[in-house]
């Protein structure tokens, strides 16, 4: 075999072997690979007010939701679960467009029939109805998520009820 074969042989060994191992490589590489994730942290108002309680939830288009439990004063941070770990947590979203919900309710007692109270219009606790929309690409420190009792049904509920307990008053006296 001449001098030229062998080389030519040895360079197509070496291609066959080299091109599995680099492809193999580059797959197992982009597995690692992290999702790049921006902080979001703010406060939740009704009508100018904390929102003292509840959760918020950020679900984008495609992925998964994130939420952020919110505290006495009315602030959350955004964190997310991670996947291969569903007890771990990540802070922050990928950036996107995401549709917001936020849920403000207590029970009242133990039962099933317990009462529930709930400290904003129901409408906010479910992202298709909330009308909440947030275009997150960067970090922001201070969102404001303000909420609002006007045009609610629970808004025209308390009103009649206090109507009527003021007509009543009347009545009696």
């Amino acid at each position: 075999m001449s001098a030229q074969l062998r080389v030519a042989y040895s360079n197509i060994g070496v291609k066959l072997i080299c091109f599995p191992l680099v492809l193999a490589m580059l797959l197992v590489g982009g597995c690692g690979k992290r999702v790049q994730r921006v902080p979001v942290s703010g406060k939740v108002l009704i009508d100018g007010e904390a929102v003292t309680l509840g959760m918020i939830r950020f679900i984008p288009d495609s992925g998964r939701p994130a939420s952020g439990k919110i505290s006495e004063d009315g602030s959350f941070r955004v964190v997310s679960s991670v996947p291969s770990s569903p007890e771990s947590t990540v802070e922050g979203l990928v950036p996107g467009v995401y549709r917001v919900s936020v849920l403000a309710k207590e029970t009242l007692g133990e039962s099933e029939n317990a009462e529930v109270r709930w400290h904003i219009p129901r409408r906010y606790g479910d992202y298709r109805s909330s009308e909440l929309e947030y275009d997150i690409q960067a970090p922001n420190n201070s969102m404001l998520v303000e909420l609002t009792w006007e045009g609610s049904q629970e808004e025209t509920d308390a009103q009649e009820t206090n109507e009527a307990q003021e007509s009543n008053a009347e009545e009696a006296d």
